[in-house]
């Protein structure tokens, strides 16, 4: 094809304006690269963390956006157009530059910026503004006529008592507007060129060709439009760094870094300091946690989520991230534009009660559907924790919760009674258990707190116990020496307390006594998995274990008369947690039921609010109660049954059921309880 084909890249612009437009490059890219720098300062200023390159899954994620896309496919379809937009322009950019500024320079024989590949370029080039302005435009559209909460910056003034409007909407319509800016006088220019400039083949670039038609040949025009495009371009580069755009060099970092464990709170944490005149620094933070606060884009999915959020306790995952992010950068005299202005005149210098409320923290129920729906996979609760723990350390606890870690430092166990008591339930048995401490057996069986002391779910208990002797289980239990797991401390920021816990357990736990641990308390299963790396025996929840000896036969069920309809709320635990929503919708089918999916089911299951601390807190207001909004959505349906798969939830949601007093004939059981009732004997 005819290498006179192409285009001059400098076009009517004389030797001056090509010298001044790069000095003017040079100093973006200066100002550009300053905030990289302070980027990678604030990182290197936190604590080291083992992190690992996630290549392939990482790559993967950033160039399909499947975390975007997985929740809301329209709004991950319009990213994905920007991102792509954005990436093919920016590589055509790269092009451009090392065919005029580098092989140019060497030797003209060197220009491959003509013929075909020119015609392919210009083509795709044109694809690349589209989609850019196609997705910006979606983006536009949604702000101005969505409701969304996830777009509601609002938030309390702590001087005034009224809610204000954020200035991160300022950062967000700047970036919107500039990135649409750009996109479109992209085009007018090309439009411009085309009718001054004699073309070949103008319908490869079709956009601009479309668009010359309906312009007159100015080269004034054309010069003075030249300008403006490249000027706001320049600008666009040196504010990435300091502003909402910066996500486009946080979220690649924070998507192909990982922890080298899997973890979702570390005995690596550092301890904030407990000096009396420490202020929170980047040092407070591991270097994972900085990528986590860094990598936030305000897209609000988190905000709108939240079951706490949600019920009104005053709590948002995303302005806790932000709060924390904004508050460091301040400290360190970083700018970032329409970020937080909220901080910027005020003197306060406490991270806690001054900036982020107590009360916020202590409304965090652990639920994990914060993270869950991050599309920069940001994991907020290591920061809960981390806060939770300056509280404690300050005495700022729910008195609820002071007294359940009272009663665990004590007695090992929330509920405060005596420890030789925890196997008290196994007198309610026509057969003996045995003692894990003392005999061997092929399993381990972790009872728990509340299924070794709470009434109602001490009836659970002694239906697994029935079950598996039934199926000829050799099982056995560690009573008196079985402590909490100490997961739930965990999270409340009790670290000290759980390592005394995890001592004590893991006298029983790191025995060769037993092959396989189970237990019918995701808590217990999420912390044994997580924090437990010692203990070498698998460990399974009593679902799995149950959908394993139905299918095997080992246990058989009787036919159930009647079409019981029922619904299955996903413990948060169990589901989010460990991805573990399939082995109990498979004994529900074997029980031959009919399932009715909640409206929030499985990985968007609503908590019941027992989480992280939040089944010993003292009772907020009836419609602010989880368990409450959780059991409000299971009366919208026409169901026998609510099935639950741990002892917390089944608490919980009997206790809103009670306090709401409807008329409805529904009746919570645990589907251990199910499956005991229907044994073929």
């Amino acid at each position: 094809m005819d290498n006179g084909i192409t285009r001059q890249v400098f076009f009517l612009l004389s030797g001056s304006s090509k010298f001044l437009f790069y000095i003017l490059t040079l100093i973006s890219l200066i100002i550009f690269f300053y905030g990289i720098i302070r980027f990678i300062k604030r990182i290197k200023r936190a604590t080291s963390s083992p992190l690992r390159l996630s290549l392939k899954k990482g790559i993967s994620l950033i160039f399909s956006n499947q975390s975007i896309i997985k929740d809301k496919i329209l709004n991950g379809v319009s990213h994905l157009a920007i991102f792509w937009g954005f990436f093919l322009l920016f590589v055509g950019t790269f092009i451009i530059f090392i065919n005029s500024d580098i092989l140019d320079l060497i030797s003209k024989s060197l220009n491959f910026f003509h013929g075909r590949f020119y015609l392919y370029f210009s083509f795709v080039m044109e694809i690349a503004g589209s989609l850019l302005i196609l997705g910006i435009l979606f983006f536009i559209f949604r702000r101005i006529f969505s409701r969304s909460k996830a777009l509601d910056y609002k938030r309390m003034d702590r001087a005034s008592n009224e809610y204000s409007r954020s200035s991160y909407i300022i950062g967000d319509w700047l970036f919107l507007g500039l990135l649409f800016f750009i996109g479109i006088t992209g085009f007018i220019l090309e439009a411009f060129r085309l009718n001054l400039e004699i073309e070949k083949f103008p319908l490869f670039s079709f956009v601009g060709f479309l668009i010359s038609k309906a312009l007159f040949p100015s080269k004034g025009f054309y010069h003075l439009l030249w300008w403006i495009h490249a000027l706001a371009a320049l600008f666009f580069i040196s504010y990435i760094p300091y502003s909402k755009a910066f996500h486009i060099i946080a979220d690649p970092f924070k998507l192909l870094l990982k922890r080298k464990e899997p973890y979702l709170l570390s005995s690596l944490q550092p301890e904030i300091s407990e000096e009396e005149d420490h202020k929170l620094d980047f040092i407070d933070f591991t270097y994972d946690e900085v990528l986590n606060l860094e990598a936030c884009t305000r897209c609000g999915r988190c905000h709108e989520i939240c079951p706490a959020t949600y019920t009104g306790l005053p709590l948002s995952p995303r302005e806790l991230i932000l709060d924390i992010r904004n508050f460091l950068r301040k400290k360190e005299g970083d700018i970032f534009i329409g970020e937080y202005e909220e901080l910027l005149n005020t003197k306060k210098d406490e991270l806690i009660d001054d900036i982020i409320l107590s009360s916020s923290l202590w409304a965090c129920t652990t639920c994990l559907s914060c993270s869950e729906h991050c599309p920069a996979l940001i994991n907020h609760l290591p920061f809960v924790a981390k806060l939770r723990k300056e509280l404690i350390d300050k005495g700022k606890v729910d008195p609820g919760i002071q007294e359940a870690l009272e009663n665990i430092a004590e007695e090992g166990n929330s509920f405060g009674e005596s420890e030789n008591t925890r196997g008290n339930w196994v007198d309610m048995l026509d057969f003996d258990l045995k003692d894990i401490g003392k005999e061997k057996a092929d399993i381990l069986w972790f009872v728990g707190d509340f299924a070794s002391f709470d009434t109602r779910a001490k009836k659970v208990t002694i239906a697994f116990a029935k079950i598996l002797h039934h199926a000829g289980i050799d099982f056995g239990i560690a009573f008196s020496k079985e402590k909490n797991s100490g997961g739930d401390v965990r999270t409340i920021g009790e670290e000290g307390l759980f390592e005394e816990l995890k001592e004590e357990n893991l006298k029983i736990l790191s025995k060769k006594n037993f092959n396989l641990i189970v237990t019918t308390d995701p808590h217990s299963l999420v912390s044994l998995k997580r924090d437990y790396p010692e203990i070498k025996a698998k460990v399974m929840h009593s679902t799995q274990l149950l959908a394993e000896l139905l299918k095997t036969k080992r246990i058989r069920l009787n036919q159930i008369k009647g079409n019981k309809k029922v619904s299955f709320h996903d413990p948060c635990y169990l589901g989010r947690y460990l991805n573990i929503y399939d082995a109990p919708r498979e004994i529900i089918n074997l029980l031959r039921f009919s399932l009715v999916e909640l409206p929030l089911n499985k990985r968007n299951s609503f908590c019941c609010g027992g989480g992280g601390g939040g089944i010993w807190k003292q009772e907020e207001e009836k419609d602010k109660r989880l368990n409450y909004h959780r059991i409000k959505e299971a009366l919208s349906l026409d169901i026998d049954y609510l099935i639950v798969a741990c002892p917390k939830c089944l608490v919980m949601l009997e206790d809103a059921l009670k306090g709401i007093q409807s008329k409805s004939n529904l009746i919570i059981k645990d589907i251990v309880e199910l499956v005991e009732e229907n044994l073929l004997v």
